[in-house]
Parts: C-alpha cells; sequence; structure tokens
C-alpha cells in the first residue's frame, strides 16, 4: 500500500521537509552511537586478526628449534660419495671412521629352461614359492594358466605374494640359427641371503614332482640335487668394512653400525677406504636461534602497533590495555626469560648463550657468547632449546593454546562477533522506531495541515465579505 504523503497544500508549510528533518534528528543519536560501537568493534576483530596473524609468523621462526631431531643436528660427511651417501640423526655419534664397501646386497634371480614361447603349455598341479618368510602357493589349471605366460601372471597376481616378481624373457637360444626361446625369471623383491627364492610343486600332471618337466621344471633349492632353474644373481648380503671391523647387512642401506648414521651403498670397492665424518652442526643452530631473535622483534614491532599508547597525543591502540593482548605478550616473555629445569651445565636460559632482551623490549644477540655456548655445550644448549621443558617447546604449546580454535583470541573474536550481530538487529529496531515515528509525525503534520487549510478558507471568506460590506457602504 503506497505511503501517503503530506504536501501542505492546505498550510503552504514543506510538511515532508520538516518530517525528514525531524526523523533525521530522531535517528541521529543512536545510530551515531550504534556507527561508533560497529567501528571500534571492527577496529578490534581487526587488532585481534592482525594478532593472530603475527603470532602465527612468529611460530615459524622457532618451529625448527622446537625439537631435538632438528636442533641438535649433525653434519655428516663422506670422502667418496661413489662409493655411499650418507645421512645422520640428531642422535648421532660424534666420529670419524673409515669405511669400506667390500660387497654390494643382491637379490636373488632365477631362470627357467627355455621354452618356445610365451604360450607355450608347461602343466598342471601347484606351485609354492617362499622368499624370506612369505610363502604363497598358486594353482596351475588347464587350459587356465597352464602356459608360460599364465604362470607368469598367476604369480604375479597372487595376493598373498608379496616378495617375488615373474616375469619372461625371450632370447636367443644359443644354437646359432636365430632361434629363440621364452624363460620363465623369478627376482626376489628383497636384497639378502634370507631372502632367496625356493620353489617346490606338487601334483604334477605327469605324476613326478621331481623330474625335468610339466612344472618341475620351476624347482629350485639352495643346494638342491633336483634343481631345474638356474640362478642369474646370487641372494647375497652386503659387506661393509668400518675401521676394519665387518659389518652385513640384507639391504644396501645399512644403520647402526656408525651410531646414528645410514650409509647408502652405491658401488663395492674392496679394500677403498672412505671417511665418514659426524660433526655438530653448528651453524645450522645459530642460524635457527638468530631467525628466532628476528621472529621476535617483528612480533614484539607488532604488539607495540596494536598495544602502545601515545601519551603526546594522549592516543590509545586499537589493543592498548586489552587483557589477551596482554595474555599473550606477558606468557611469552615468561617462558623466554625463564629458567630451563633438567638442563645439565651453565646453559638453562637464552640470557645465558647470549640472547637478551634490550630496554625496548626487543630482543638482542652477543654473536662471541652464543659462540662460545654451541662450542662449548653443543648438547646442553639444544637441549635447553628443544627439550621436553625447553624454551621453543615451551612457546609452541603457549602460542599454540593462544590461536587454537578455542583460544584466547578466538574466544575474544567470537564475542565480538556476537556484539557486531546485537547492533544489526538493534540497526532493525531502530528501523522500526524510526518508521512508527514518521507515521505518526506524519499523522500529526497532516493534521495541521488541514486545520490550517480549514482557517485560511475561513479566514479568505471572512475577508472576501468584508470587501462585500465596504463596497456596499462606498455606494451608498
Amino acid at each position: 500500500m503506497p505511503t501517503i504523503t503530506a504536501s501542505g497544500s492546505g498550510s503552504g508549510l514543506d510538511i515532508e521537509g520538516i518530517i525528514e528533518k525531524l526523523t533525521a534528528a530522531e535517528r541521529a543519536p543512536t545510530e551515531s552511537r550504534l556507527n561508533k560501537q560497529e567501528t571500534r568493534i571492527q577496529g578490534s576483530l581487526t587488532a585481534y586478526n592482525t594478532l593472530k596473524a603475527q603470532i602465527t609468523e612468529f611460530r615459524k621462526s622457532f618451529a625448527t628449534i622446537s625439537s631435538l631431531s632438528t636442533v641438535a643436528n649433525r653434519t655428516v660427511t663422506t670422502s667418496n660419495s661413489s662409493l655411499f651417501t650418507v645421512s645422520a640423526t640428531s642422535s648421532a655419534a660424534i666420529s670419524n671412521t673409515s669405511v669400506s664397501v667390500e660387497r654390494l646386497a643382491t637379490a636373488q634371480k632365477l631362470s627357467s629352461v627355455g621354452f618356445a614361447s610365451p604360450a607355450t603349455q608347461v602343466g598342471a598341479g601347484t606351485i609354492s614359492v617362499t622368499s624370506g618368510t612369505n610363502t604363497f602357493n598358486v594353482a596351475i589349471v588347464a587350459p587356465t594358466n597352464n602356459t608360460l605366460a599364465g604362470i607368469r601372471d598367476s604369480i604375479n597376481r597372487a595376493t598373498d605374494n608379496t616378495s617375488v616378481t615373474a616375469s619372461i624373457l625371450t632370447v636367443d637360444d644359443g644354437t646359432g640359427t636365430g632361434t629363440t626361446v621364452s624363460k620363465l625369471i623369478l627376482t626376489s623383491d628383497k636384497t639378502g641371503a634370507a631372502n632367496a627364492i625356493k620353489v617346490t610343486v606338487s601334483g604334477d600332471a605327469d605324476g613326478n614332482d621331481t623330474d625335468a618337466s610339466g612344472l618341475s621344471s620351476f624347482i629350485y633349492e639352495a643346494g638342491g640335487v633336483n634343481n631345474r632353474m638356474t640362478e642369474i644373481t646370487a641372494a647375497q648380503d652386503a659387506w661393509v668394512k668400518a675401521d676394519g671391523f665387518d659389518i652385513y647387512s640384507a639391504s644396501n642401506t645399512v644403520s647402526g653400525a656408525i651410531q646414528g648414521v645410514t650409509l647408502n651403498l652405491a658401488s663395492a670397492s674392496p679394500g677403498t677406504n672412505a671417511s665418514v665424518k659426524v660433526a655438530y652442526d653448528r651453524e645450522s643452530i645459530k642460524t635457527k636461534i638468530k631467525d628466532f631473535v628476528t621472529g621476535y622483534n617483528n612480533f614484539a614491532a607488532t604488539m607495540g602497533l596494536l598495544t602502545n599508547y601515545d601519551v603526546a597525543k594522549k592516543q590509545s591502540s586499537l589493543l592498548t590495555g586489552d587483557f589477551v593482548a596482554r595474555t599473550v605478550e606477558a606468557g611469552v616473555k615468561r617462558i623466554m626469560n625463564s629458567p630451563v629445569s633438567g638442563v645439565s651445565g651453565d646453559y638453562n636460559t637464552l640470557s645465558s648463550i647470549g640472547v637478551t632482551t634490550k630496554r625496548d623490549g626487543t630482543l638482542d644477540i652477543d654473536l662471541n657468547k652464543l659462540d662460545t655456548a654451541v662450542a662449548t655445550n653443543f648438547d646442553g644448549v639444544a637441549e635447553m632449546l628443544a627439550g621436553d621443558n625447553g624454551v621453543m617447546k615451551s612457546l609452541i604449546t603457549a602460542v599454540d593454546s593462544y590461536t587454537s580454535a578455542n583460544g584466547l583470541i578466538a574466544a575474544r573474536v567470537k564475542t565480538l562477533n556476537t556484539s557486531i550481530s546485537d547492533i544489526t538487529d538493534r540497526r532493525v529496531r531502530l528501523d522500526e522506531r524510526i518508521a512508527a515515528y514518521q507515521l505518526r509525525i506524519r499523522k500529526t503534520y497532516t493534521t495541521l495541515d488541514q486545520i490550517i487549510g480549514q482557517m485560511k478558507s475561513t479566514g479568505d471568506y471572512v475577508t472576501q465579505q468584508m470587501e462585500i460590506a465596504r463596497a456596499g457602504l462606498t455606494k451608498n
């Protein structure tokens, strides 16, 4: 239904202008108050988002020194990477070891006798294959899978086969006539003597499980007198000498011989020695500490922008005096300044290794003091930083609690968002109240306009009558 407006036709007054100004005056105080509240809340939300983002960035600066596996790094080098490459964990013993690779670990590979082609029918029965601790059986049934190719595929598709791969090679038969033969190749999937292949058959269609025909063509066992397959590559362990002592491994990855060190063997060269040197990675830990100091100083700068009070301008920042900001800042500082329990030696605080707080609240590094600490007690410094009670591990726990979905910042943001929703509701109620107010004063001014219009008509009539009467008197 269209709104009825008062044009002031009776009184000549600008009724709509009056209503508009009165409505604006009625709305202004409440709307101004709501706008200010919303602006303040939106500012706080922006500040909290900035705070959370800066905490997240700060966390990145020390995440790599919050666990011993990353902070107590060792450097490990070899003098001959063509023989082997090396890697080390943080538990690697500081050492210098002479290593030679006498033999590489190999996987056993067997070849069958030659058949006319992959489609050649071989026989029927059951083939049992063992490699390491894995044994599986393959049923060979005519005419389903009793060809050389069928046997290959059945071995590879066996659901309980976890150790052997079958393939077929079609090669020259060696007679010089250009004739080819197809051979079944069995390869162990793992290196080492313990993973040698054993093949037995049962229920051979020709009635003999050990002869040279039918499925018996695939019999093989180390030292077996009835072997029909031929060994192409032997199953053997790797053989390494460390400072003259023998080390054997089923694979070409040798771990544990040198504490915390892994050798990845590449080639064998009996009697050729290469050094394996393990040392503390002092430069890495110093770089990580420098990154932490930079990260904290960026964090402190942002905290200053959010919480400082400008005395000269008498102006507060968005989070000046804020409980959450004070809690975060105080919690971080408390952890950084507290000694770490359970650390042996003199290096149980950040300040003891040269990381101190300046008067402006930022961190500084005494590089000489840091060098001395790392050189004197590398593991102690690492424990202070990243041990169970370490500074960085404690910081990780603290900042994660601040920024988590149920943390201090999230709780405060939730409250602020609720306040924004409340302001939205209050604006709706304000619109409703102003609409009712506008309707009320429009009725009032419409009535007033009508009264004034009536009064004006009456006045005009009286004036007209008086003019008539005056004219009559003049005429007489």
